[in-house]
């Protein structure tokens, strides 16, 4: 849907184009999707749907508070907003950390026995992950770059969705599961206002550019896709 620039042809209006499309559908997905997930599986596990479930709910809050003011204050304890290098580890770490919470709910569904579930989570999982892999490099345009760096970016924000999915499988807790989702809700959360920080900045530059037509198109197919997906799975 989007395509990255080449490395020696940088341009600000290629973040504008991939951010201003992502941001928005990521935000709107956090704070609903992860926390219903929870609230469904700790009733599917412990069977007390009322306290459990406010519990839950309380949790994924304060934990993605935490979460995100803490990246927060790492990432601008120089005063001012990370860039280049330290955008995309800072995007990396925060996208890791919301992976942790995406590969328990796989193992989670797994070790209940929902095959088709796992199976489609992975398969849902997998395509907006490979946005987030263009949103990590695009601070990194006007940069040269030796593959070992993009390496080390991609298991930053990959390998946590591992360790999730032996979690999920092997020792399972409901709090846990809010705790983790609540984490990766607040890293991502903190993504979303850095890079929006650094859009505004480009933006403000003479070479810099608005929303697209490209941009809007794929913001809509994004939103299409992310509720026509949720309602074909049933917890």
């Amino acid at each position: 849907m989007f395509k990255l620039a080449p490395m020696n042809r940088y341009s600000a209006g290629n973040d504008a184009q991939y951010h201003n499309c992502h941001i928005p559908c990521r935000l709107n997905a956090i704070f609903t999707r992860d926390s219903r997930r929870v609230c469904c599986r700790s009733r599917s596990r412990t069977g007390r749907s009322g306290a459990i479930a406010f519990q839950g709910q309380a949790l994924v809050w304060l934990a993605a508070t935490v979460a995100f003011l803490a990246l927060l204050a790492v990432g601008r304890r120089r005063g001012k907003p990370p860039e280049g290098i330290a955008l995309s580890t800072y995007m990396a770490l925060g996208i890791g950390l919301h992976n942790l919470g995406e590969g328990l709910a796989i193992g989670t569904a797994f070790a209940l026995g929902e095959i088709a579930l796992g199976s489609f989570l992975v398969l849902g999982f997998t395509l907006h992950n490979l946005t987030e892999g263009l949103g990590i490099v695009a601070p990194l345009l006007k940069d040269k770059l030796r593959w070992p760096t993009f390496l080390s970016l991609a298991a930053l924000a990959g390998l946590p969705a591992v360790v999730g999915i032996w979690v999920g499988a092997f020792a399972f807790s409901p709090h846990w599961a809010a705790l983790f989702l609540g984490i990766g809700a607040g890293a991502i959360l903190q993504v979303m206002v850095e890079v929006g920080t650094y859009l505004q900045r480009r933006l403000s530059q003479p070479d810099g550019s608005g929303l697209s037509s490209l941009g809007i198109a794929g913001f809509t197919i994004g939103l299409i896709v992310m509720y026509g997906t949720a309602f074909l799975v049933k917890f």
